[in-house]
Parts: C-alpha cells; sequence; structure tokens
C-alpha cells in the first residue's frame, strides 16, 4: 500500500503543493490519485504527462502560460530550479 509520495510534479500545482505527501497527512492528494489512474485507464493510457497530472492536481485552471507575480510561467520556473525532466514535459505538451 501506497503511504507516502514525493514528487517535484507537485510543486507546479496550482496551488503549489509540498514535494513529500503523507497518505495520513494528505488524503485528498491520495484519492486525487485514484481519480487520476482511474482517467488514465479509462482513456487506456499507459503513462501519464506532466500536463494531464498537473490539471489533476491544481484547484485552478493549469496554463502553462500563466505569468506569476515575479513575471515568471511555469516554463520559466522550471528552468531556474532546474527541474528538467518537468520542464521537458511540459514543452511536449504545449
Amino acid at each position: 500500500m501506497l503511504d507516502e509520495l514525493s514528487l517535484e510534479w507537485f510543486l507546479y500545482a496550482k496551488p503549489p503543493k509540498s514535494k513529500l505527501a503523507c497518505k495520513k497527512d494528505n488524503p485528498l492528494i491520495f484519492s486525487s490519485l485514484k481519480v487520476l489512474c482511474s482517467l488514465l485507464v479509462q482513456h487506456e493510457k499507459q503513462d501519464c504527462d506532466v500536463l494531464s497530472f498537473l490539471e489533476n492536481y491544481s484547484e485552478h485552471v493549469y496554463d502553462v502560460n500563466h505569468i506569476d507575480n515575479r513575471l515568471r510561467t511555469p516554463l520559466h520556473n522550471c528552468a531556474v530550479k532546474g527541474d528538467l525532466g518537468v520542464l521537458e514535459g511540459l514543452l511536449l505538451n504545449t
């Protein structure tokens, strides 16, 4: 049984989530994971892209071109933080 989950992707949700999620402290994150997995199965997808993940975990509509209060887009933030996997994933879906 999955009790902890750690993903850089959580940091890019809107609003950002903690990188580490414990099931006892964040049951909503784990129930959202079940929903996401069900959607992937329903649409016969073998993997989950970054954008689908962020759309599922964001409370607001996720816009990869959104400019934050520091005048940065999520793509810019990924590049600045060195999260190249997230950056590549977002670029593949834009």
